[in-house]
Protein backbone atom coordinates (compact mmCIF):
# COMPACT_ATOMS: atom_id res chain seq x y z
CA UNK A 1 0.00 0.00 0.00
CA UNK A 2 1.61 3.59 -0.73
CA UNK A 3 1.52 6.82 1.28
CA UNK A 4 2.19 10.53 1.14
CA UNK A 5 2.81 12.51 3.95
CA UNK A 6 4.51 15.20 5.26
CA UNK A 7 6.59 14.24 8.44
CA UNK A 8 9.71 16.36 10.52
CA UNK A 9 12.52 13.46 10.37
CA UNK A 10 13.36 13.00 14.13
CA UNK A 11 16.44 10.33 14.18
CA UNK A 12 18.44 7.86 11.67
CA UNK A 13 19.71 4.75 12.69
CA UNK A 14 22.60 2.96 10.38
CA UNK A 15 21.00 -0.45 8.98
CA UNK A 16 22.84 -3.21 7.60
CA UNK A 17 26.05 -2.26 5.21
CA UNK A 18 23.99 0.61 3.14
CA UNK A 19 20.77 1.40 5.11
CA UNK A 20 19.10 3.51 7.44
CA UNK A 21 16.13 3.21 9.71
CA UNK A 22 14.47 6.52 9.78
CA UNK A 23 11.88 7.71 12.88
CA UNK A 24 9.74 10.35 12.11
CA UNK A 25 6.71 12.73 13.42
CA UNK A 26 4.22 12.85 10.06
CA UNK A 27 1.16 14.93 9.22
CA UNK A 28 -0.80 11.68 8.80
CA UNK A 29 0.09 8.78 10.44
CA UNK A 30 1.66 9.93 13.91
CA UNK A 31 4.94 8.87 14.98
CA UNK A 32 6.54 6.16 12.55
CA UNK A 33 9.87 4.90 11.19
CA UNK A 34 10.82 3.76 7.26
CA UNK A 35 13.27 1.75 5.80
CA UNK A 36 15.85 4.34 3.78
CA UNK A 37 17.49 1.16 1.53
CA UNK A 38 21.26 2.33 -0.09
CA UNK A 39 20.69 5.81 2.09
CA UNK A 40 24.51 5.22 3.47
CA UNK A 41 25.60 5.21 -0.80
CA UNK A 42 27.81 7.95 -1.75
CA UNK A 43 25.13 8.73 -5.18
CA UNK A 44 21.48 8.13 -3.10
CA UNK A 45 19.79 11.26 -3.77
CA UNK A 46 17.98 11.43 -0.43
CA UNK A 47 21.41 11.74 1.45
CA UNK A 48 20.70 15.48 2.03
CA UNK A 49 17.10 15.36 2.64
CA UNK A 50 17.16 13.04 5.60
CA UNK A 51 18.73 14.74 8.09
CA UNK A 52 17.68 15.48 11.76
CA UNK A 53 14.77 18.37 11.92
CA UNK A 54 14.21 18.46 8.25
CA UNK A 55 10.50 18.37 6.83
CA UNK A 56 10.07 16.24 4.20
CA UNK A 57 7.20 15.10 1.94
CA UNK A 58 7.71 11.53 1.57
CA UNK A 59 6.39 8.89 -0.58
CA UNK A 60 6.04 5.63 1.54
CA UNK A 61 4.93 2.06 0.88
CA UNK A 62 3.76 -0.72 3.54
CA UNK A 63 2.89 -4.58 2.86
CA UNK A 64 0.35 -6.19 4.62
CA UNK A 65 1.98 -7.88 7.05
CA UNK A 66 5.38 -5.38 7.19
CA UNK A 67 6.54 -3.71 10.47
CA UNK A 68 8.39 -1.09 8.88
CA UNK A 69 7.62 1.74 6.00
CA UNK A 70 9.77 1.79 2.88
CA UNK A 71 11.02 5.08 1.34
CA UNK A 72 10.24 5.18 -2.23
CA UNK A 73 11.29 9.06 -2.72
CA UNK A 74 11.27 12.58 -1.10
CA UNK A 75 11.64 16.16 -1.44
CA UNK A 76 12.62 18.95 1.37
CA UNK A 77 9.66 20.94 2.36
CA UNK A 78 11.77 22.83 5.15
CA UNK A 79 14.89 22.86 6.81
CA UNK A 80 14.64 23.74 10.54
CA UNK A 81 17.69 23.13 12.05
CA UNK A 82 19.85 24.91 8.94
CA UNK A 83 21.97 27.68 10.43
CA UNK A 84 20.18 27.65 14.16
CA UNK A 85 22.59 27.83 16.99
CA UNK A 86 22.65 25.56 19.39
CA UNK A 87 19.78 27.15 21.97
CA UNK A 88 17.51 26.90 19.21
CA UNK A 89 18.63 23.01 18.22
CA UNK A 90 17.87 22.21 22.49
CA UNK A 91 14.52 23.63 22.06
CA UNK A 92 13.99 21.54 18.75
CA UNK A 93 14.67 18.59 20.34
CA UNK A 94 12.92 19.09 23.36
CA UNK A 95 10.06 20.00 21.36
CA UNK A 96 9.84 15.93 20.15
CA UNK A 97 10.73 15.28 23.63
CA UNK A 98 7.51 16.37 24.81
CA UNK A 99 5.73 14.63 21.46
CA UNK A 100 7.18 11.28 22.90
CA UNK A 101 5.51 11.96 26.18
CA UNK A 102 2.25 12.46 25.30
CA UNK A 103 -0.65 10.37 23.99
CA UNK A 104 -1.98 12.01 20.63
CA UNK A 105 -5.50 10.42 19.00
CA UNK A 106 -6.48 10.03 15.65
CA UNK A 107 -7.91 13.03 15.17
CA UNK A 108 -5.60 15.17 17.01
CA UNK A 109 -2.63 14.33 15.21
CA UNK A 110 -2.86 16.85 12.48
CA UNK A 111 -3.33 19.73 15.10
CA UNK A 112 -0.50 19.05 16.43
CA UNK A 113 1.79 18.29 14.09
CA UNK A 114 0.36 21.61 12.13
CA UNK A 115 1.16 23.52 15.35
CA UNK A 116 4.67 21.65 16.18
CA UNK A 117 5.47 22.95 12.13
CA UNK A 118 4.44 26.57 13.18
CA UNK A 119 6.57 26.05 16.21
CA UNK A 120 9.84 25.16 14.05
CA UNK A 121 9.25 27.75 11.77
CA UNK A 122 8.87 30.76 14.09
CA UNK A 123 11.91 29.30 16.19
CA UNK A 124 13.85 30.17 12.94
CA UNK A 125 13.32 33.85 12.85
CA UNK A 126 14.00 34.85 16.90
CA UNK A 127 17.41 35.10 18.39
CA UNK A 128 16.88 35.39 21.83
CA UNK A 129 14.38 34.30 24.82
CA UNK A 130 14.12 30.73 23.27
CA UNK A 131 13.04 29.05 26.57
CA UNK A 132 10.19 31.45 26.96
CA UNK A 133 8.68 30.68 23.29
CA UNK A 134 9.08 26.70 24.03
CA UNK A 135 7.43 27.14 27.36
CA UNK A 136 4.93 28.66 25.85
CA UNK A 137 4.61 26.36 22.59
CA UNK A 138 4.44 23.49 25.15
CA UNK A 139 1.69 24.76 27.24
CA UNK A 140 -0.29 25.73 24.47
CA UNK A 141 0.54 22.10 22.81
CA UNK A 142 -1.01 20.25 25.82
CA UNK A 143 -4.26 22.79 25.63
CA UNK A 144 -4.79 20.96 22.32
CA UNK A 145 -4.99 17.82 23.79
CA UNK A 146 -6.38 19.09 27.00
CA UNK A 147 -8.32 22.35 27.30
CA UNK A 148 -8.16 21.89 31.22
CA UNK A 149 -4.50 21.22 31.18
CA UNK A 150 -3.72 24.30 33.44
CA UNK A 151 -6.16 23.48 35.74
CA UNK A 152 -3.37 22.31 38.79
CA UNK A 153 -5.09 21.34 42.45
CA UNK A 154 -3.22 23.11 45.26
CA UNK A 155 -1.46 20.56 47.52
CA UNK A 156 -2.51 22.52 50.62
CA UNK A 157 -6.49 23.15 50.43
CA UNK A 158 -7.02 21.06 46.97
CA UNK A 159 -8.84 23.67 44.83
CA UNK A 160 -8.51 24.24 41.33
CA UNK A 161 -10.03 27.46 41.26
CA UNK A 162 -7.17 29.06 42.26
CA UNK A 163 -3.66 30.39 40.59
CA UNK A 164 -0.43 28.50 41.82
CA UNK A 165 1.73 31.34 42.60
CA UNK A 166 4.45 28.76 44.35
CA UNK A 167 6.34 25.43 44.66
CA UNK A 168 7.85 24.43 48.30
CA UNK A 169 10.88 21.89 48.65
CA UNK A 170 8.87 18.69 47.92
CA UNK A 171 7.66 20.73 44.58
CA UNK A 172 4.12 20.91 46.07
CA UNK A 173 2.29 23.59 44.60
CA UNK A 174 0.43 26.70 46.30
CA UNK A 175 -2.10 28.47 45.33
CA UNK A 176 -2.36 32.45 45.45
CA UNK A 177 -4.48 32.11 48.76
CA UNK A 178 -2.54 29.30 50.22
CA UNK A 179 0.77 30.81 49.79
CA UNK A 180 0.05 33.75 51.85
CA UNK A 181 0.24 31.74 55.47
CA UNK A 182 3.54 30.29 53.87
CA UNK A 183 5.28 33.00 52.24
CA UNK A 184 7.81 33.08 55.00
CA UNK A 185 8.98 29.97 55.10
CA UNK A 186 12.66 28.90 54.02
CA UNK A 187 10.88 25.78 52.03
CA UNK A 188 9.05 28.39 49.61
CA UNK A 189 9.76 29.56 45.95
CA UNK A 190 7.40 31.89 44.19
CA UNK A 191 6.35 31.03 40.58
CA UNK A 192 8.68 32.79 38.20
CA UNK A 193 6.90 35.61 36.97
CA UNK A 194 7.43 35.38 32.97
CA UNK A 195 6.17 31.76 33.53
CA UNK A 196 3.12 32.29 35.60
CA UNK A 197 2.26 35.13 32.99
CA UNK A 198 2.85 32.59 30.26
CA UNK A 199 0.40 30.11 31.82
CA UNK A 200 -2.38 32.29 32.94
CA UNK A 201 -2.31 35.34 30.68
CA UNK A 202 -1.49 33.54 27.29
CA UNK A 203 -4.35 36.21 25.21
CA UNK A 204 -1.87 38.82 26.36
CA UNK A 205 1.73 37.35 25.06
CA UNK A 206 2.95 39.26 22.77
CA UNK A 207 2.18 42.35 24.05
CA UNK A 208 3.70 41.61 27.04
CA UNK A 209 6.89 39.51 24.98
CA UNK A 210 9.33 42.81 25.81
CA UNK A 211 8.65 42.48 29.70
CA UNK A 212 9.26 38.71 30.08
CA UNK A 213 12.84 37.38 30.90
CA UNK A 214 14.72 33.92 30.78
CA UNK A 215 17.23 32.89 33.42
CA UNK A 216 18.18 29.76 34.95
CA UNK A 217 15.08 30.48 37.56
CA UNK A 218 12.55 30.28 34.91
CA UNK A 219 14.19 26.76 33.44
CA UNK A 220 13.79 25.32 37.01
CA UNK A 221 10.46 26.55 37.07
CA UNK A 222 9.48 25.83 33.87
CA UNK A 223 11.08 21.62 34.51
CA UNK A 224 8.93 21.63 38.06
CA UNK A 225 5.73 23.12 36.49
CA UNK A 226 5.52 20.67 33.33
CA UNK A 227 6.47 17.97 35.51
CA UNK A 228 3.51 18.85 37.96
CA UNK A 229 1.25 19.09 34.70
CA UNK A 230 2.11 15.81 33.83
CA UNK A 231 1.81 14.08 37.07
CA UNK A 232 -1.72 15.44 37.55
CA UNK A 233 -3.30 15.00 33.94
CA UNK A 234 -0.91 11.99 32.85
CA UNK A 235 0.30 10.03 36.22
CA UNK A 236 3.35 10.45 35.25
CA UNK A 237 6.30 12.28 35.49
CA UNK A 238 8.29 14.00 32.65
CA UNK A 239 12.27 14.99 32.38
CA UNK A 240 13.24 16.48 29.14
CA UNK A 241 16.24 15.74 28.87
CA UNK A 242 17.67 18.33 25.93
CA UNK A 243 16.52 21.13 28.46
CA UNK A 244 19.87 20.25 30.73
CA UNK A 245 22.06 21.49 27.54
CA UNK A 246 20.20 24.75 27.42
CA UNK A 247 21.93 26.39 30.63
Amino acid sequence: MNYTTKAIIIQKTDWKESSAIVQCFSLDLGFISFIAHGLKQANNPNQDAIQLYNELELKLTKGANAELYVLQNCFVVNRYSQNSSFKQLVCLSAAIELLRNIYISDEEINNVYNYTKRFFLFSKTIESLYLVYFARFSINLLRIINPHITSIPCDYCQSEKNQIVAFDENDRAACNLCSKDIIHADTIEMLDSTLSFILYYPNSFWSMIENLQENELFINHFKRLLNKLFVVHYNKPIKLKALDLYY
